[in-house]
């Protein structure tokens, strides 16, 4: 038989498993806790997890590693799930179900014991919850020192981790199979109903209420009337079916039986059997007379158990006061504590010890080294004491606000009912960063991208209890704005127009299609464009513009620019031209009518084109510059010659209609 070394505190005790049935939110209060070794994890009535204590191995779970967070003195929210139904520590581990039926682990995996199936020697321990494997038919969880038993809805039951006493029940001889890394089936029975582990052993309820035991058996702590190990399941002595409630401390077991009564057995070196002897028990044995007992938690080497009135009881070790009778004196049998009547829930640890109140209330006492009784400090304590509560976080939302533009986020109305908030942690994007730390509760933050953002924050109290809450962040799209101008915008063909952009646009960069003649093609794609028109006419113009997640928008100016006709290239449209088919820049018109000198069809400045226009165009007939019946007034299109052009131009003017002979 192998002899345990009981200077190495390797513990542990137990895991009492309460089935958690979720209530509606509350505001404030706890509904659950679960003491190790030298951490605490309990669960707030709206279902988030919380730790606290020593963190040496990651226990925490907050994906804070112990040379940055070695332990912590409040509770801090681990993540911002809210969906937590049950929960259980070990001596450095910790278990976890959520209502979906998945179960989750972290801390020490030195023996495999969260059931992740990774070489321990690869992963000795993990700072954030992993989940179990992909079951989610998960119901009850226990763990001990360094192994970890749970219970499916099929009523089968599992274990892994530690085996060196055989205390997983798979009947594999420990020398072969020390340990396992993920859950193991313990036979083939599908009516387990309840499970405790202790340091080394295993207890389990059946349907039919028998009581089974198993793994390390020096102190008579399977109940079976022997000090011999067991790899399997073995009943219990007297093979009673009245058990209804089993716990199980490091060496030593506690039941109840539907009477009300209370039994013991296994090591009682410190009175922890509380049959006020220090006499070890290796079958169940009946602690007093009384039948009013409704609750029973085993510690490391000490015990606790409420009655019906609600009473708090407690015995065995008390050398750092975690019996919280106000002394360090050992008990050899249960003392009440204090005289409140509403105790509902309690979980003894290593050397200290935790308990719920009907309202919710959660209170410690004893060894507080690591800060485990989460009362802000590492003073120890002999009395019940109510720990620091967590601040309630409410990040505001949901917020909505387009892309660009400054939202304020609120947490105004967060509140701490035992202490005040000295710190806001805003996570923009949830990405485990926080990216805001500050003494005020509002921030601003301008999102530069549509989505929807799951924004976290974070609240720290004045003793560094932590909690966490989502909100989320609606930002939607903003369309870019197409604007333009253009010089000149009026003219004469050809013309060059210069075109200056000044669209806008958030998401950058901004592309551009030009559209110059609106016939819906793409002319150019340049930011500020130049474009030559070629010919007269009245032009709409159009700027599609189209940002970089794909947004767009259009601009049309209809009728933007308009050019005229020059036909004689003089600088002067057609329109107001005075001589629109001749070159004429100075525009000169000495009579006035409109045309100018140079074309001027009426050659004696009568003030009409008639027969003797036609007579006095007549005497220069085919004449040139130098000849005796030149007359440069005949010359309508001055091409130094008078001929059947000049006629035609003559003719234009007319004022009646005759034919040409």
């Amino acid at each position: 038989m192998k002899k345990v070394n009981y200077n190495f505190t390797l513990f542990v005790f137990f895991c009492c498993l309460f089935l958690i049935i979720l209530q509606p939110s509350k505001a404030v209060g706890w509904s659950e806790i679960s003491t190790g070794w030298y951490h605490s994890v309990s669960l707030s009535s709206d279902s988030k997890l919380y730790t606290w204590g020593n963190n040496n191995f990651g226990q925490l779970g907050i994906n804070q590693g112990p040379a940055l967070t070695p332990y912590k003195t409040s509770p801090i929210q681990v993540g911002t799930d809210n969906d937590w139904s049950a929960i259980a520590t070990g001596g450095n581990h910790t278990i976890a179900l959520k209502s979906n039926g998945s179960l989750w682990a972290w801390g020490r995996n030195d023996y495999g014991q969260l059931g992740i199936n990774q070489d321990p020697a690869l992963t000795p321990y993990i700072i954030s919850p992993a989940q179990v494997g992909t079951d989610n038919d998960w119901v009850a969880i226990a763990t001990g020192g360094d192994l970890t038993v749970a219970l499916k809805s099929g009523g089968t039951l599992w274990t892994w981790g530690r085996n060196d006493y055989g205390q997983l029940g798979i009947n594999q001889d420990p020398a072969l199979t020390p340990y396992i890394v993920s859950p193991a089936q313990v036979g083939t029975d599908i009516d387990w109903t309840s499970i405790a582990t202790g340091g080394y052993h295993t207890v389990a309820l059946k349907s039919n209420g028998s009581l089974w035991a198993w793994g390390f058996n020096f102190h008579g702590q399977l109940g079976d009337n022997t000090n011999i190990d067991k790899w399997f399941p073995v009943r219990e002595t007297h093979n009673d079916i009245d058990w209804t409630s089993i716990t199980a401390g490091g060496y030593h077991t506690l039941a109840l039986k539907s009477n009300g009564s209370l039994w013991a057995w296994g090591m009682n070196w410190n009175g922890q059997l509380g049959d006020n002897t220090i006499v070890n028990k290796s079958s169940p044995t009946r602690i007093n007379d009384d039948i009013d007992w409704t609750s029973v938690a085993a510690g490391a080497f000490h015990s606790m158990a409420i009655k019906s009135n609600g009473s708090l009881w407690s015995w065995g070790l008390n050398s750092s006061g975690q019996l919280g009778d106000n002394s360090k004196v050992t008990r050899l049998s249960p003392v009440n504590i204090g005289i409140d009547l509403d105790w509902a829930l309690i979980s003894p640890g290593g050397d200290y010890s935790s308990a719920i109140k009907s309202d919710g209330g959660l209170w410690s006492w004893g060894s507080n080294i690591y800060g485990q009784l989460g009362v802000g400090s590492e003073a120890e304590g002999l009395i019940p004491t109510a720990i620091n509560n967590p601040p309630i976080v409410n990040a505001g939302g949901t917020y909505s606000t387009v892309e660009g533009v400054a939202i304020v986020l609120d947490g105004t109305g967060s509140s701490d009912a035992d202490g005040t908030i000295i710190l806001y942690e805003w996570d923009i994007d949830n990405d485990g960063s926080y990216d805001y730390s500050n003494a005020s509760p509002t921030q601003s933050h301008i999102f530069n991208q549509d989505d929807v953002y799951i924004v976290s924050l974070r609240v720290t109290d004045n003793l560094d209890a932590k909690s966490q809450a989502l909100t989320s962040a609606a930002v939607t799209d903003t369309t870019p704005v197409a604007d333009f101008s253009a010089s000149p915008t009026n003219g004469i063909a050809p013309q060059t127009i210069n075109f200056s952009n000044s669209s806008t646009g958030h998401d950058q960069p901004l592309s551009y299609a030009w559209d110059f003649d609106n016939d819906g093609s793409t002319d150019s794609t340049a930011m500020n464009p130049s474009y030559l028109y070629n010919n007269s006419g009245t032009y709409t113009v159009g700027l599609a513009v189209t940002d970089s997640d794909g947004s767009n928008n259009t601009l049309i100016r209809t009728g933007y620019i308009t050019l005229l006709l020059d036909s004689d290239a003089d600088g002067f449209p057609d329109g107001s031209d005075n001589c629109a088919l001749t070159p004429n820049p100075a525009q000169e018109n000495t009579d006035g009518d409109a045309y100018g000198n140079i074309c001027d069809a009426d050659l004696d400045n009568n003030g009409i084109v008639e027969s003797h226009d036609y007579t006095l165009l007549g005497h220069a007939w085919l004449a040139e510059p130098g000849d005796l019946n030149w007359n440069p007034d005949a010359d309508l299109d001055s091409d130094n010659r008078v001929d059947i052009n000049d006629y035609t131009l003559m003719e234009l003017r007319w004022f009646t209609v005759e034919p040409w002979d």
